[in-house]
C-alpha cells in the first residue's frame, strides 16, 4: 500500500464491511478469527448470559 492508496478514501460498501471488527491482541489477526466452540463459561447454577447452548438459536 503506497501513500496515495492510504489517502484515498474508502468506498461505502468497504466500510461497512470491515465496520465493527476488532483487532485480536491475542494473534494479532487481520481478519476478525472464528473461534469453534460449544462450551460456555456460568456465573453458577441457572445464570446464563448469552447462549447456554451453541444450537439453541439454530
Amino acid at each position: 500500500m503506497t501513500d496515495r492508496d492510504r489517502e484515498t478514501p474508502q468506498d461505502i460498501e468497504t466500510v461497512c464491511v470491515h465496520a465493527g471488527g476488532a483487532k485480536d491482541t491475542t494473534f494479532n489477526s487481520v481478519i476478525t478469527p472464528i473461534y469453534p466452540t460449544s462450551t460456555f463459561a456460568f456465573d453458577g447454577p441457572g445464570r446464563t448470559r448469552g447462549y447456554d447452548y451453541s444450537r439453541t438459536a439454530n
